[in-house]
C-alpha cells in the first residue's frame, strides 16, 4: 500500500503517525512536521519519473518481464529512508526537495565543463551534496552500474540510466561513461586485461636481451611497474643504439598488442624513446582510443567523492591536458600486474584535489 493512500485512513496524523512510518520508511517520527515531510519524499520519489529509473536499474527479471512490485517496493523504501536521514533541518530539507521537484538539483551545465566541483554540480546546496555521497553507492553493480550512476539518476530528471551498460543519457552532454570513484583510488579504462603469467611468458623471451627482467622476479617480486619496466630497458637497450631502438619497439608490440589490438601503435612507437613521460602520455591516448572504441561514449565523466570534483572528457587531448595540468593522479600501470590485477594494464582514473 501506498504511503498517501495509508494516510488517508487516519483523520488527524497524530493518530497511529509511528506506525506509518514505521511501515513506508522503517524510520520514526515524533511530530507532524516530521510526517509530512516523509511523505512529501514519498510522494517525490513515487513519481512515474523515478520508479521508471528504479524498473531501469534494480530490475533482475529476465527479458520484457517487469520489475517484482515487493522489489520496487523495497528499493523505493530504500531510498525514502536516505533521504530521510540526511542530517538537515526542515527548512533544508524543504529547499532540497524543492530543487528535486523541479530538476534543478543537479547543474548540467556545470557537470559539462572540463572540471566541476560537487559545489558547483549541486549549487551549492549541502543537503543535495549529502544526498549525492549517501546515495553514492546503492544500486552499484545492478546491470553493470558502477557508484554515483544511480545517485545522478535519482537527483535529475535530465539523467537517465541506460538499460544496456553502465552508461548514462545526459541532457546537453548524450551519452555519458562515468567513472566514479568513492576513495582516492578511482576504477580502470578497460576491461580484462593480461594476467600476470601471460605477461611474465612474453617477457621471458627477452631475458637475455634484458637480464633485469629476469632478476627483478628472481630477487622475489611479483610483479613489475610501468616505470621499473622502463628504467630496464634504458639500461640494457638505449635508443643511440639503432637496433635497440627495434627491439625495444619489438617487446612493446608483444606485451601491449594482445590487449590494445591496433590501439597499440601509439604505445610501439612511444617505447622507440626513453622518456617515461612520454611514453606514459602516449599510452594514456591510446587506453582511451581503445576504450571509446570498445565502448562508445560522447562525454567520459570522471568523478571523486573523496575530492569532491567532476571533470568531464570528450577526447583523448582532453585526457591528457588533465593529467598534464595535474588533476590526474598517477594512472599507475603495470607491465607485470599482480595476481589478481588483470586490469592494471589499464590507466587508472583518479582526480586529485588540484584547484581549478
Amino acid at each position: 500500500m501506498r504511503y498517501r493512500e495509508f494516510v488517508r485512513e487516519y483523520q488527524d496524523l497524530n493518530q497511529e503517525k509511528d506506525a506509518i512510518i514505521q511501515t513506508v520508511s522503517g524510520l520514526n517520527a515524533s511530530n507532524e512536521t516530521e510526517a509530512k515531510l516523509l511523505d512529501r519524499i514519498w510522494k517525490i520519489l513515487n513519481s512515474e519519473t523515478v520508479t521508471s529509473k528504479i524498473d531501469t536499474a534494480f530490475s533482475a527479471s529476465l527479458g520484457d518481464e517487469s520489475f517484482a512490485k515487493a522489489q520496487k517496493a523495497k528499493v523505493l523504501r530504500d531510498v525514502t529512508q536516505i533521504i530521510s536521514n540526511l542530517t538537515a533541518d526542515f527548512k533544508a530539507m524543504s529547499g532540497f526537495l524543492d530543487s528535486l521537484e523541479k530538476g534543478t538539483a543537479v547543474n548540467i551545465g556545470e557537470l559539462s565543463k572540463p572540471l566541476s566541483s560537487f559545489e558547483q554540480v549541486f549549487n551549492g546546496n549541502s543537503v543535495t551534496q549529502e544526498a549525492f555521497y549517501a546515495l553514492a553507492s546503492y544500486g552499484s553493480g545492478k546491470k553493470q552500474k558502477g557508484p554515483g550512476e544511480y545517485a545522478l539518476a535519482i537527483l535529475s530528471p535530465k539523467i537517465a540510466l541506460r538499460a544496456g551498460g553502465g552508461d548514462l543519457d545526459i541532457q546537453g552532454m548524450g551519452q555519458v561513461e562515468l567513472k566514479a570513484s568513492i576513495d582516492k583510488s578511482g576504477g580502470r579504462l578497460g576491461h580484462g586485461g593480461m594476467d600476470q603469467k601471460a605477461a611474465k611468458d612474453i617477457l621471458k623471451k627477452y631475458h637475455n636481451d634484458v637480464p633485469a627482467l629476469k632478476q627483478h622476479f628472481e630477487d622475489g617480486a611479483k610483479s613489475m611497474g610501468l616505470g621499473k619496466f622502463v628504467e630496464y630497458l634504458n639500461i640494457a637497450l638505449p635508443v643511440s643504439i639503432p637496433d635497440n631502438r627495434k627491439l625495444r619497439m619489438e617487446i612493446a608490440a608483444d606485451l601491449y598488442k594482445p590487449t590494445f589490438s591496433e590501439h597499440a601503435k601509439g604505445i610501439v612507437q612511444a617505447f622507440g624513446q626513453e622518456d617515461i613521460k612520454t611514453i606514459e602520455n602516449e599510452y594514456l591516448r591510446a587506453n582511451y582510443e581503445h576504450y571509446l572504441a570498445r565502448d562508445y561514449f560522447d562525454v567520459l565523466l570522471l568523478c571523486s567523492f573523496a575530492m569532491k570534483k567532476f571533470a568531464a572528457v570528450r577526447s583523448a587531448d582532453e585526457l591528457l591536458k588533465l593529467k598534464n595540468d595535474k588533476h590526474l593522479a598517477a594512472i599507475s600501470l603495470s607491465a607485470v600486474p599482480t595476481a589478481a590485477g588483470a586490469r592494471e594494464v589499464y590507466s587508472q582514473m583518479s582526480l586529485t584535489g588540484a584547484k581549478f
